[in-house]
């Protein structure tokens, strides 16, 4: 699915209308009807009154329309309008005036003074609509609309955002003075841009995207820069498999992990890799390591590798590790293998001649450091690294900061200028591909920021690698399989409880929920 710019979304709109016929107010009130399905989920209706906050343009029009199905629902509904009622946009006017039947409760906080005045009536709400600004907004809030905004943040009410968080630059992401932090954003036709990067991912809460009544041809002829994954990004591989199949067929794959007291994070690797479908999983330690072996995870191949009686990666276990590849089809250099100077003198005489693709990850990133990055250049078969924002930091020599307000604009030109294909975590992950494709992942959740995800991710995504999938599939698939495997695990366990392991054993689920509707 396209991720666009605001003017891109405009000029669908335009053609849709002027080409397709479709009148706007039908296309807004399928955007309404969305918001009013998404309201009935998060707010109960004996809980008592959703406020809506209006502006005067097309998005208060949204607004307008989704309080009126509400209403029809049998939900209390106040309307706050923060201009004029005879300042909205003509079709906000035309929902405005069939609200009037209903006799609707309107609250003016057209001003500071009126928004303080009615701080008592917004409290007495459940919950809003943020139907202010949309798409539209270019220059930072100011006067009534800062104080409402931040009165709506202080009140910390579950808040659906219609199209774009009121606040937010839908083309950059950037918070333009006020910015209200929703629960969920119901985004209106397609994804945009500013949802993803900036400040936008931590002021939407969950996303939809909303079907509008916007033609698929016509959908298709709009220019994005950008891909929002979908299960159709990724149907070939959630096809079933055929009766005759054997191990063989879906790989093997070897990893590279762990060291003295720190096998935790290759077993998860492995686990992962085998529960996402790989045939085979070989587990490579240090020889002081394997001392420490656990049996309880009888599918996994261990080798014990030479380490120079360190407990930890060194080079004298390279030749072993070279003889563990024949026959693998992918590997992961990284879990849990520390940093000690021999460990990175290892990996960094080992990524050149590793023939496999290659999934690079955790300490593997941290021993490579930014001074050899030159070595991701030498490489003949394809890299996969998965750096959280602070491996990326570490990498580029930037701030933490720098990276997460310039994800997509960081991650395209690493991938492109050292030609390995990035996946960069954290709320909605970045994937960047050597030739400058640029993919954003909706599925996750904050429960995932526990020990371990990550060597997850690394095992999901070579597992798919190991069974012949092109890396940029395999790390669409493997991002967003992770992320919903995550949100499954987040509804049985709690986003506080969940663990790693929760994430693998939803896995299963994952691909199960992402394969409904595909055809085999």
């Amino acid at each position: 699915m396209k991720i666009v710019s605001s003017d891109a979304m405009k000029a669908l709109d335009k053609a849709v209308i002027e080409l397709d016929h479709i009148p706007s107010l039908e296309l807004m009130e399928h955007a309404g009807a969305a918001v009013a399905d998404a309201a009935c989920e998060l707010f109960p209706k004996e809980k008592g009154c959703i406020g809506v906050l209006l502006g005067r343009g097309n998005n208060a029009g949204d607004g307008l329309a989704a309080g009126r199905l509400l209403l029809d629902k049998g939900y209390e509904v106040c309307f706050f309008h923060t201009f004029a009622l005879d300042h909205f946009s003509e079709d906000a006017k035309a929902n405005y005036n069939r609200l009037q039947e209903k006799a609707p409760r309107f609250v003016s906080a057209t001003s500071i003074e009126e928004c303080e005045k009615e701080k008592q009536t917004l409290q007495s709400c459940q919950g809003f609509i943020d139907a202010l600004f949309g798409t539209g907004l270019k220059t930072a809030v100011s006067g009534h609309f800062t104080r409402l905004i931040e009165y709506i943040n202080e009140l910390s009410y579950p808040v659906i955002s219609i199209d774009v968080p009121s606040g937010l630059s839908a083309d950059t992401g950037e918070a333009l003075g006020s910015t209200i932090y929703a629960a969920r954003t119901v985004t209106l036709g397609l994804p945009k841009v500013g949802l993803f990067c900036g400040d936008g991912p931590a002021c939407v809460g969950k996303l939809t995207v909303a079907d509008i009544g916007i033609p698929k041809a016509r959908e298709a002829s709009v220019s994005g820069e950008y891909e929002l994954i979908t299960p159709e990004s990724f149907q070939e591989l959630l096809r079933p498999r055929k009766s005759d199949a054997h191990k063989g067929n879906f790989g093997h794959f070897l990893v590279i992990a762990g060291h003295k007291g720190m096998l935790g994070a290759g077993y998860l690797t492995s686990r992962a890799a085998l529960h996402i479908g790989a045939g085979l999983v070989s587990f490579a330690l240090p020889k002081k390591a394997y001392e420490k072996f656990d049996a309880r995870y009888p599918e996994l191949i261990c080798h014990p590798v030479p380490d120079g009686d360190t407990g930890c990666f060194h080079p004298v276990g390279l030749k072993g590790v070279l003889d563990f590849m024949s026959g693998k089809n992918s590997i992961a250099v990284g879990p849990g293998i520390g940093v000690a100077a021999t460990t990175k003198d290892f990996v960094r005489e080992a990524l050149p001649i590793i023939d496999l693709p290659l999934v690079l990850d955790a300490d593997g990133l941290n021993c490579l450091g930014n001074n050899h990055l030159e070595i991701l250049k030498q490489r003949k078969a394809p890299t996969i690294i998965t750096p959280h924002p602070g491996e990326m930091a570490r990498l580029t020599g930037k701030s933490i900061q720098d990276i997460q307000e310039h994800r997509i604009e960081i991650t395209k030109n690493f991938s492109m200028t050292y030609n390995v294909y990035v996946v960069l975590k954290g709320a909605s992950t970045v994937i960047a591909t050597p030739q400058g494709k640029i993919y954003i992942n909706p599925t996750g959740n904050p429960g995932m920021a526990t020990a371990g995800t990550g060597d997850v991710l690394t095992g999901v995504i070579a597992g798919l690698l190991a069974q012949g999938y092109k890396p940029e599939l395999a790390c669409i698939a493997g991002v967003y399989l992770h992320g919903l495997a995550g949100d499954i695990a987040a509804k049985d366990e709690g986003e506080i409880s969940m663990v790693a392991s929760d994430v693998i054993n939803r896995l299963s689920d994952a691909i199960r929920q992402a394969s409904h509707g595909i055809s085999a």
